[in-house]
């Protein structure tokens, strides 16, 4: 096989891989965000991890920046 028939080939399978993963994320998300709006323990439950997944790219930034400083 030629080189342009292998990078057709290889992209077909690295966007299906990429199209399906976004896929399952916005249903996972979207299944955990909508358990998050409900009263009682299962809301709190999943509203706190959403917080959590919210927080972690802040943490590591301040952690990093307390590093430097």
């Amino acid at each position: 096989m030629d080189i342009f028939t292998e990078l057709v080939y290889g992209t077909r399978q690295a966007l299906l891989v990429g199209v399906l993963s976004s896929i399952l994320t916005l249903i996972l998300g979207a299944g955990i965000g909508i358990l998050g709006i409900f009263h009682g323990w299962v809301g709190q439950l999943f509203n706190s991890l959403i917080q959590i997944f919210v927080l972690l790219p802040k943490l590591i930034t301040l952690i990093v920046l307390a590093t430097f400083f």
